[in-house]
């Protein structure tokens, strides 16, 4: 995670990882059109925070136009704003968030 984080705020990224990332999200755009509930929960979602209503019909143009340097500002934006969680879900014994968290902590501004 830590070497991916990194890579995208360098610019270190491949044209068919971003082309990955749009299909997904595009996919995810088409499974979420398929219940009001989710078309209501996006409405929601968007419009409490911004008091903007982006038309939900849009959404298939506005990723297709993502281009890389929108996806570094994004990542970048996330990182200066130095605010962050990390979370695991899972059965067993795993590493502790708190030892995974201190490897991308020299990413973000504040010690742990």
């Amino acid at each position: 995670m830590y070497d991916q984080l990194k890579k995208v705020l360098s610019g270190d990224v491949k044209k068919s990882d971003l082309e990955m990332a749009k299909s997904y999200m595009l996919g995810r755009y088409q499974m979420n059109a398929q219940t009001v509930g989710m078309i209501l929960s996006y409405y929601t979602g968007y419009y409490f925070p911004t008091d903007k209503v982006y038309k939900y019909d849009d959404i298939p143009e506005r990723i297709k136009k993502v281009k890389f340097s929108d996806m570094i500002e994004v990542a970048r934006q996330f990182i200066d704003a130095d605010t962050w969680s990390l979370a695991m879900v899972g059965s067993g014994e795993h590493t502790k968030p708190a030892d995974l968290a201190k490897i991308i902590q020299p990413l973000y501004k504040k010690e742990l």
